[in-house]
């Protein structure tokens, strides 16, 4: 689970009452909805109590962080197409760089962040990167891609003097 989700448990058992081991980790409540409040280890209990005894079931919990929102650099978040590139940064650490749309348009080292466009298609919709510890996920970093003018046409060497004009083909 997540620090800040809430996952429902269950059993099969009635009469008995929640409990975590470690409140500064996830709560428990009656209905029995676990929140994750902060990264670390609990055991959570269900325990039926009767005037003879007190019997519990017990299921360890791993609460992982909550990534931070990435950082983009260029701020704005737009890249050139082939070969322009996006280099995303977070202060979590213990995960990968992830994306999922999109995903031929560009690469994503899943170590550095870097983001790299592969190819010449314009995306203004939004390529979305995100930074993930084991299941939990950042906000998502929404980058675009302008595609480059086309090459530049023209003599490679002029006289002093000369005029010579340029031309591309872009649009």
């Amino acid at each position: 689970i997540c620090a800040g989700a809430v996952e429902f448990y269950n059993t099969t058992s009635t009469g008995g009452v929640w409990s975590s081991s470690n409140t500064a980790v996830a709560t428990i409540s009656q209905t029995p909805a676990l929140t994750g409040v902060s990264a670390g280890t609990t055991t959570i209990y269900y325990t039926i109590n009767d005037s003879r005894i007190s019997c519990s079931s017990s299921k360890t919990v791993v609460v992982l962080p909550q990534p931070a929102t990435p950082t983009i650099v260029p701020a704005n978040g737009w890249m050139c197409s082939n070969g322009g590139t996006v280099q995303l940064s977070t202060t979590s650490t213990g995960g990968v760089w992830k994306t999922f749309d999109n995903a031929t348009n560009i690469t994503v080292n899943p170590t550095t962040g870097l983001v790299t466009s592969v190819t010449d298609v314009q995306v203004t919709t939004g390529v979305r990167v995100w930074y993930q510890i084991g299941q939990c996920q950042s906000e998502h970093a929404m980058l675009g891609i302008m595609p480059k003018p086309a090459p530049i046409t023209g003599k490679d060497t002029i006289c002093a003097g000369a005029v010579e004009f340029y031309n591309t083909t872009a649009t």
